[in-house]
């Protein structure tokens, strides 16, 4: 299989660009100080990527801020209140198998989920 892209650069770089890489095959070149290595990410550690960088459905985030918006001022009808309610369910699933994927990859590079977080550049990440 041909990758999509080759992409070179330090772990830290590389990380950082995660989130435009999502569903891309790749070849990536790991560049130590040192020294430059050729690496493939498992199967495993692509589909991890993959599922951790997945965005909710187009729409989602502005209609749940309408939805919060319209709450706040007390307008919400019932109809939207019960939609409110799905989609703080949706996205709270979603939010729960990201973390899921997110210790799976930790573990899988022995790292801890704080520094996976920061070199994926996940750090203060607004869910919704």
């Amino acid at each position: 299989m041909t990758p999509d892209l080759e992409i070179e650069g330090t772990w830290e770089e590389i990380l950082k660009r995660a989130p435009e890489l999502r569903g891309r095959r790749l070849r990536v070149s790991v560049i130590d100080d040192s020294h430059a290595s050729s690496l493939r990410l498992t199967k495993r550690e692509t589909r991890l990527l993959e599922r951790i960088n997945e965005p909710r459905p187009e729409g989602f985030n502005s209609r749940y801020r309408d939805l919060i918006a319209q709450q706040k001022q007390g307008s919400l009808t019932s109809e939207e209140q019960i939609e409110l309610f799905r989609k703080v369910d949706e996205a709270e699933v979603s939010d729960a198998e990201r973390l899921e994927n997110l210790i799976d990859l930790a573990e899988l590079w022995g790292k801890p989920l704080d520094q996976l977080m920061d070199h994926l550049g996940l750090r203060g990440l607004q869910i919704a």
